[in-house]
């Protein structure tokens, strides 16, 4: 690899990132730039990694590869006999290329616009200052799973879609069109769940009522818990089953471990901060911008929930609950600034930027040509 290629698909992403997640928060005439010059960035540093056999890029690779052997016709039948169909075209164009990696480089880049998109709107719609919405976005970009956005691109192209759609819906522009939501389901067929749930609760909204959400965000973190601890004690074959048919049964303890506690502690902090949201919700008269945005949140949380007996539910759909958490960090962040606001900015800033830079060496350390970062990591930062 020559330093040149070195250059352009990791050092100079990797150094851009700081510069373009500011301007995505100062600059309010152009921050869609600098969003999409960012999501570009991700994409160069996805374009540099080799999937492991394990990942659901792997078997794209392999689709692709069959769609550059077959003529058109078969191709074309192949693809548009499926549901998510829009995603295996998105495939077959790319196979036409006959470049494979740019599969990974405009889906990446495409998942972290859509994414970025609706939540530095939600900020800048806030109009608090732009420091505590880069903590929040640091604290975002650190927490999201870019290796899941990697693995399954179809998956968050689709969730990303569908959550611009709802905030076009919800806050934007007004009502759209109900069959709008089922596009994203062209992209992974498992979108078209949150499609069918829109449809109802948007003619149904008295139905979402505060009370019905805060309890089952009280009972998430027990969930959690049962789950874990389900998981692993010695099950008779009959138990065993049940737990199989319900997706809360792994072998791999392990794995799920550290899976769970990580579920475990997310959702017991955003249980406790619902219940402050709700408090402030019932207290303080809305506007209706504000009503605008209480209800895109209402809308999500049910969507969120109805995916939880999915096994990867927490790891691809997490991705709905992060901007619910949005709104219950700005509630925290008004609690602690009522009078050493300066101090508070000050730790929510740290704690942005020590998240992001582990974020950095997680990243780099996916990369087939930074190899050299192991050892740094694994003596340096080994204390994180």
């Amino acid at each position: 690899m020559t330093i040149a290629t070195l250059a352009i698909f990791v050092i100079i992403p990797i150094l851009s990132i700081p510069n373009t997640i500011v301007g995505m928060l100062t600059d309010r005439k152009f921050y869609k730039l600098y969003v999409a010059l960012f999501s570009i960035a991700m994409g160069l540093l996805a374009y540099n990694m080799l999937p492991i056999p394990e990942y659901d890029l792997s078997r794209y690779y392999l689709t692709m590869e069959d769609y550059s052997g077959n003529d058109f016709i078969s191709n074309i039948q192949s693809i548009f006999t499926r549901l998510d169909s829009l995603s295996y075209l998105f495939m077959y164009v790319i196979s036409l290329s006959g470049n494979v990696r740019l599969l990974q480089f405009v889906g990446v880049s495409v998942g972290y616009y859509l994414l970025l998109s609706v939540l530095l709107q939600l900020c800048k719609s806030r109009k608090y200052h732009w420091v505590l919405n880069l903590t929040f976005v640091c604290i975002f970009l650190s927490t999201f799973e870019f290796i899941h956005l990697y693995s399954g691109l179809r998956n968050y192209i689709a969730i990303g879609l569908f959550i611009m759609l709802l905030y076009k819906d919800m806050i934007k522009t007004g009502r759209l069109r109900s069959w709008m939501y089922f596009i994203p389901a062209l992209f992974h067929s498992s979108l078209i769940i949150p499609a069918i749930l829109i449809c109802l609760l948007r003619r149904h909204l008295r139905f979402i009522s505060m009370i019905f959400v805060t309890v089952i965000s009280m009972l998430l973190p027990s969930l959690a818990l049962v789950k874990a601890v389900l998981a692993r004690l010695p099950t008779s074959p009959i138990l065993e089953s049940i737990l199989d048919k319900l997706k809360w049964y792994d072998p791999n303890i392990q794995a799920m471990l550290s899976n769970d506690y990580f579920i475990f502690k997310f959702l017991t902090f955003v249980a406790i901060l619902f219940v402050l949201y709700i408090v402030r919700d019932v207290r303080d008269k809305l506007s209706e911008k504000h009503l605008a945005l209480r209800k895109f949140i209402y809308f999500m949380i049910p969507i969120t929930l109805a995916m939880i007996v999915n096994t990867t539910f927490f790891d691809r759909y997490m991705t709905l609950l992060y901007f619910v958490a949005y709104l219950y960090y700005i509630y925290i962040y008004k609690l602690l600034t009522n009078r050493k606001r300066a101090l508070t900015i000050s730790v929510f800033t740290i704690i942005g930027l020590i998240t992001l830079y582990r974020q950095y060496i997680y990243i780099s350390l996916l990369s087939t040509h930074t190899q050299w970062l192991d050892f740094i990591t694994s003596n340096i930062f080994s204390i994180w």
